[in-house]
């Protein structure tokens, strides 16, 4: 009893957690369906930022268009008003001229009324033209004011592309330098290289038939399966080193049969180390001597393998067993 208790309190705990469990899924399901409501807000908003953008700027392009055109006819009527102004001071001297000659007395008469109405017809030109070089001075200074402004404006803009410039002009002589430090280090990496192809020594010989008798001399190694650098002459069974350095030399003798072969490893004619081949007859043929030696060796020293003692050695003439191999450190 007490057990199915427990499972209706278990179960109703579940009930009471899933009922949770689907108020928070659906909150989170409002929150990001709030979240992209925004999201929609936001393009919708940034859009049309981006349309008043390109309105404005359009908008300020044919405001400086037309500005340009105001400009030029606003300076061509002004000079069209001064020009009409001076023909018609020409024209009103002349005609003065003309009835100074023509009628003096009647001028003479009238002098008061016509220096008079003269007096009046400057006046107002007076007037006309001072309130023209008004209007002019204050055009010329509005348009010199939209100038410097344009000029300061240009010249805000040089100085940020300058600075552009210089700055690109900066990045560009650092990636010069860096171009020219890397090509300087593959140039010296290259000549590494080289020298060290140059440089590289290494060789593996052998004997390519067995012989039953050999009893003495220098063991000449005919088969060459490696000469890198030159230095091993098959013909005389020396190796000359062609560059000064450390080399290592390796020498493996083939007893033939029952027989026993020694053979040194020599620098220059001297006897550096021995390779032995002693089977232990009846129960031993073909026995294995093998050694290793490391010389410092000076440009043009020679080095060979030389017989001590014993008769013969076996080796196969597509892979030799009796062999002799040396390298540059």
């Amino acid at each position: 009893m007490e057990d199915i208790v427990d499972l209706k309190q278990n179960m109703k705990a579940l009930e009471t957690s899933q009922e949770k469990t689907e108020l928070e899924m659906n909150k989170l399901k409002l929150e990001n369906e709030r979240l992209q409501l925004e999201k929609r807000e936001f393009e919708v908003t940034f859009n049309k930022l981006e349309e008043n953008f390109t309105e404005t700027s359009e908008h300020i392009l044919g405001f400086t268009k037309q500005f340009e055109v105001d400009r030029e006819t606003f300076e061509k009527n002004i000079s069209a008003r001064l020009e009409s102004l001076k023909d018609a001071l020409f024209g009103l001297n002349k005609h003065t001229l003309e009835m100074e000659r023509m009628f003096p007395v009647l001028i003479e008469e009238n002098s008061e009324i016509l220096s008079t109405k003269l007096n009046t017809s400057l006046e107002i030109m007076n007037n006309d033209l001072r309130y023209s070089n008004a209007n002019l001075s204050k055009s010329l200074l509005n348009i010199e004011n939209s100038q410097n402004a344009a000029i300061s404006s240009m010249f805000d803009d040089i100085n940020k592309t300058m600075g552009d410039i210089r700055t690109k002009v900066k990045q560009s002589q650092y990636d010069q330098l860096k171009l020219s430090t890397t090509v300087s280090y593959l140039e010296a990496f290259q000549m590494n290289i080289t020298r060290n192809l140059s440089q590289r020594v290494a060789f593996t010989v052998g004997v390519s038939s067995t012989s039953t008798s050999w009893n003495s001399g220098t063991l000449v190694y005919d088969k060459v399966i490696n000469n890198v650098g030159g230095g091993y002459n098959p013909n005389t069974g020396i190796f000359t080193a062609p560059v000064e350095g450390n080399y290592v030399f390796y020498v493996t003798i083939q007893s033939y049969k029952n027989n026993a072969i020694y053979v040194d490893i020599v620098l220059n004619g001297s006897s550096k180390v021995r390779s032995i081949a002693f089977p232990n007859w009846p129960h031993e043929q073909y026995d294995t001597g093998t050694n290793l030696v490391t010389l410092q060796l000076q440009k043009g020293d020679a080095v060979w393998v030389r017989f001590n003692y014993g008769i013969g050695y076996w080796t196969t003439s597509d892979t030799p067993a009796t062999t002799f191999s040396g390298f540059l450190m």
